[in-house]
């Protein structure tokens, strides 16, 4: 019996050292893995509540930091450098929005020679901001980075209908307080 105890003892302490070691590494250098969880960013999101000028309603905004999960976002530069790898750090933002376009109130860009419709087509991306208000610089790397005519997440969306987008902003600092959402396009048609 105080065999097993003793070996019992052992196991317990090799354990407790091996948690104790990956904590202070995981601490030390920063780095997480990919596929690790994203971290809960303190960043005050805007209210809910109408974007710009438009009848597209912000239902709710949340936030966080962690890895690209996608291959790497290159601009169109011949060998241009990747502005964010796979697994780097990045912001995260999601997005519950609703359209409240109506025959009634329709959207802009309307198709021309059809019926008037407020399905709408929509482009969404975030300012950042530190505490003193100042604009924090940042790539929005959303797939598919740097193809569509504005950065940003796309959704379609027919009136009345909910959509939650996932926003992707490379940044190499953790200094943002809050952050704004920009309705880069909204319309009837696809943009040009």
């Amino acid at each position: 019996m105080d065999t097993r105890r003793k070996a019992l003892a052992i196991l317990l302490a090799a354990i407790i050292a091996v948690a104790v070691g990956a904590t202070i590494y995981v601490l030390r250098t920063g780095k997480p893995e990919i596929g690790v969880t994203p971290s809960s960013a303190a960043v005050e999101p805007p209210g809910p509540g109408y974007i710009g000028n438009s009848s597209i309603y912000l239902i709710s905004a949340t936030s966080s930091y962690g890895p690209y999960p996608f291959a790497s976002a290159i601009p169109p530069q011949p060998s241009a450098t990747p502005v964010i790898e796979k697994g780097n750090q990045c912001f995260i933002v999601n997005l519950t929005v609703r359209n409240d376009y109506t025959l009634d109130n329709l959207p802009p860009n309307q198709m021309q020679q059809t019926e008037p419709s407020a399905s709408v087509y929509v482009f969404l991306t975030v300012r950042l901001y530190d505490k003193a208000g100042n604009n924090i610089q940042a790539i929005d790397v959303t797939p598919p980075y740097d193809e569509p005519p504005f950065p940003g997440a796309y959704a379609p969306l027919q009136s009345g209908q909910n959509a939650t987008v996932t926003i992707y902003m490379a940044i190499s600092q953790k200094n943002i307080d809050r952050f704004g959402v920009v309705l880069e396009y909204v319309g009837n048609i696809p943009p040009p």
